[in-house]
């Protein structure tokens, strides 16, 4: 055969084996090994002392034992039990330790269990654990109970525990009343005598107190001495060798000391406060040096602006200077946080004695005094600016482009943009006025708050702001005139009006014109490089921002592409890019997009851009039931719109009326002289309207109304409503009727002027007078005074011309009355 197998637990045979049937598990162990079982360890608590057992044999009642026992003698009580387990029972048992007591683990005894803490007795020799008392304790396993803290008591002999002195105290277990000591406060000792107890005697003789310390002063516990007794904090003196035997207030001394280190010697005790620096004892002495004495100050503040953190300093140098920006309120001062920073500062770091003040950054400011966050430098208003360390709101001024637009703008900030085509340079503007119109010819690109102002488009150049106080200047800035001016001199740098009589710009923008046949699109362009040409069939006039093609014409000159006219009988809009855009005019249609335009029959037209015959129809004035057959209404009639069908729709034009009943209906008679009618179909004569003031009309007036007379302009609205006629401004002049809109009015030549309004001619200017533009508009005071040259020849020859100038104007007023006279005859 073969050896047996060593499964786990471990296997064996007999000598004689000589099969697996014949191999068996080992003591502490069980399983079956010839059935392939493992051979595993006995469990806790169980053991087994034979070998080939399929099992294992509990312990004793409340004993354990390890895994893998081999014998009952492995098991062992618990706490609290005791027992020998491995005889045989009765005997082999765990009994339970008597009542108030306990044993290890192991025990086989009773003498093993000893009581529990707090109880006292002997198990072992049958005493049962009792109780100890309410001023006494025991701890485990003790045979008899010590006083507890604040007792004392020999109990081991059978005395009682007995309360210490009053003012005293004890630690633990104390026998006798000299393990009693005084409480803090308090000072003394006990004794006790000795006893005879050798004849019984058990008196005990005690001796003893303990006493308060004098006033103003204190001890720790268990001082045995006065001398144990030191002065309170704020006191000085003692009780020791050499003392003065009683405490005194510092403050008696000095108001600013005190006792900073309780183990300084008496002379010493009473020390100054942090924030002050001297001797409290030298106070209010005098110090005499060669007649002279003075008073010595005890303890002395550190100055303003300075600090002392440390108690105790006898030298002015003890007191720090505050860090920098930042300022105490008063002296005396003892932590360097009692430093204030400065309006416009806040307290960034603390970091022990370090401290740090930051100045509060640009376009914020703090008004207070000892801020201590970042939070508390407040934002400055919207949109307005201030420098660092900014301590006040009034720091704050509105940036370039806006103005201070609150109602107390001296205790207030609010900014308000610039208009548009305003601009103000520099911070800090108050009120609307200065904010500065934009040069002639520059303007701000439709933005408000603008600080600067650019070119407009078409034109190039560095703008030449100007201030409010360049308006008031006593000499003009230089002028530049352009090529139009009307003495042809086209003068630099002018002073003098009359150099410049077609223009005079106030002030001069520096804007120059992109010359015709470019253009401009981009404003603010400094630089001629701006000005693009338009090509070789593009259009622009000079100062243009864009090239184009005329009505009629299609194509982008400034894309390249050159103008071509639209073909025959078809219309375009200025700029029309493509010859899709080109329509066919009224009564023309086409099938495509650049077919020729093809005629409607007589009497009948399309509207703008037909694209089929079939849109063509009975024009205004025709009826038919389609466009091959219109028929003409009658002389002086109408239709309302096109596209009639009969001739029920033809009625009286605008300008007519029918006197219905009185007058034949199909007869059209037309409104008369200076009055007009817009309507169609009207069948009275009330429906000619009077032309209104200043304004005529011939007979049979329609829808254009009355036409202003000589000297004045149809106001907007003249289409719609009874025409409104306004005089012509100064400087401008009409002659023929029938104006219409401001620009009817023509700008009278140069050196001549028109004054009064409702001007038919023009005047020339007097001697000694120009015209004058201002700002790029026509100034309506006609001819101004030109600047003199003072002398006493001019003034001599001045006065003469003006003598001469007097009587010239009478003759020409008496000329003028005479022609007043022709013209109200006439």
């Amino acid at each position: 055969g073969g050896a047996c197998p060593l499964p786990r637990g471990g296997g064996r045979s007999d000598a004689a084996s000589v099969t697996l049937d014949d191999c068996r598990c080992g003591a502490g162990t069980f399983g079956d090994v010839s059935s392939g079982d493992d051979c595993l360890d006995c469990p806790v608590d169980t053991y087994q002392p034979l070998a080939g057992q399929l099992s294992c044999l509990p312990c004793t009642p409340n004993s354990v034992s390890p895994g893998g026992s081999t014998a009952s003698g492995d098991c062992s009580c618990v706490a609290g039990y005791y027992g020998l387990t491995h005889l045989a029972a009765p005997n082999g048992t765990c009994d339970a330790c008597p009542a108030g007591s306990s044993s290890q683990q192991g025990s086989t005894a009773v003498s093993d269990c000893f009581c529990d803490a707090g109880l006292f007795g002997n198990p072992g020799l049958g005493e049962a654990c009792a109780s100890c008392g309410a001023t006494s304790f025991s701890w485990v396993s003790s045979e008899y109970c010590s006083c507890n803290a604040g007792y004392f008591g020999d109990t081991e002999r059978g005395a009682d525990c007995e309360l210490c002195p009053v003012n005293s105290n004890s630690t633990n277990a104390q026998i006798t009343v000299e393990g009693c000591f005084c409480d803090a406060g308090y000072y003394g000792s006990f004794s006790e005598g000795p006893r005879n107890l050798s004849t019984g005697d058990n008196t005990t003789v005690r001796s003893g107190q303990c006493t308060q310390c004098p006033a103003n002063s204190f001890s720790d516990a268990n001082s045995t001495s006065v001398a144990g007794c030191t002065c309170n904090t704020g006191y000085y003196g003692g009780f020791g060798p050499g003392d003065i035997g009683e405490c005194l207030l510092c403050r008696s001394l000095d108001p600013n000391s005190d006792t900073h280190d309780l183990n300084l010697t008496v002379s010493e005790r009473c020390l100054c406060d942090a924030g002050y620096y001297g001797d409290p004892h030298k106070n209010d002495t005098l110090s005499c040096s060669g007649g002279n004495c003075t008073i010595i100050p005890g303890c002395v503040p550190c100055a303003n602006n300075t600090y002392n953190p440390r108690e105790s300093q006898a030298l002015v140098s003890a007191c720090i200077p505050c860090p920098s920006n930042s300022r105490t309120i008063w002296g005396g001062h003892d932590e360097v946080t009692d430093c204030l920073c400065d309006p416009g500062t806040y307290r960034s770091l603390v970091m022990g004695a370090i401290m740090s003040c930051t100045v509060c950054p640009a376009n914020t400011y703090s008004s207070l005094r000892g801020a201590t966050m970042p939070s508390d430098c407040l934002s400055c208003p919207a949109d307005s600016v201030s420098s660092p360390f900014s301590d006040h709101l009034m720091d704050c001024f509105c940036r370039p482009g806006f103005y201070n637009s609150h109602e107390s703008p001296s205790a207030n900030v609010e900014c308000s943009p610039c208009p548009v085509d305003t601009f103000r340079e520099q911070q800090g503007g108050v009120g609307l006025e200065t904010c500065l119109p934009c040069p002639r010819l520059s303007n701000t690109n439709g933005a408000n708050g603008s600080a600067t102002c650019g070119c407009q488009t078409g034109y190039y150049g560095q703008v030449e702001l100007y201030s409010a106080e360049d308006l008031l200047m006593t000499t003009p800035r230089p002028l530049v005139c352009s090529a139009n001016a009307s003495n042809g001199t086209n003068t630099t740098n002018s002073t003098n009006g009359t150099d410049c009589s077609a223009e005079s710009p106030l002030p001069w923008s520096g804007c120059v014109a992109c010359a015709a046949g470019t253009y401009n699109e981009l404003w603010g362009q400094i630089s001629v490089a701006a000005c693009l040409p338009c090509g070789e069939t593009g259009y622009s006039a000079s100062g243009s921002d864009y090239c184009f093609c005329g009505a009629n014409f299609t194509g982008n000159p400034a894309g390249g592409i050159a103008c071509e006219r639209c073909p025959v009988n078809s219309t375009s809009q200025p700029d029309t890019r493509d010859i899709s855009g080109c329509d066919c005019v009224e009564g023309f249609y086409r099938l495509m997009p650049g077919d020729t335009c093809t005629s409607c029959p007589a009497g009948a037209t399309t509207n703008l851009g037909a694209l089929n015959f079939s849109d063509c129809f009975c024009a205004v004035g025709f009826f038919g039931t389609n466009a091959t057959d219109c028929v003409g209404c009658p002389e002086n009639q109408t239709t309302s719109v096109g596209n009639a069908s009969g001739p029920d729709a033809c009625a009286c034009s605008d300008g007519f009326y029918t006197d219905f009943p009185t007058v034949n209906t199909s007869i059209c008679v037309p409104c008369p002289r200076n009055t007009y009618n817009r309507l169609v179909n009207q069948n009275t004569s009330l429906a000619c309207a009077a032309c209104p003031n200043n304004s005529v009309s011939e007979p049979g007036r329609g829808v254009d109304g009355c036409d202003c007379v000589a000297g004045l302009y149809a106001a907007d609205g003249w289409d719609t409503s009874p025409v409104q006629c306004l005089p012509c401004p100064n400087g401008t002049y009409r002659d023929t009727v029938g104006g219409r809109g401001l620009l009817s009015c023509l700008p009278c030549p140069a050196l001549t002027t028109s004054r009064g309004g409702g001007a038919t001619s023009c005047t020339e200017c007097g001697a000694g007078t120009y015209r004058n533009f201002t700002m790029g508009i026509k100034d309506q005071a006609a001819c101004n005074i030109a600047l003199q040259v003072s002398s006493s020849s001019s003034s001599s020859s001045s006065s003469s011309s003006s003598s001469s100038s007097s009587s010239s104007s009478s003759s020409s007023s008496s000329s003028s009355s005479s022609s007043s006279s022709k013209s109200s005859s006439s």
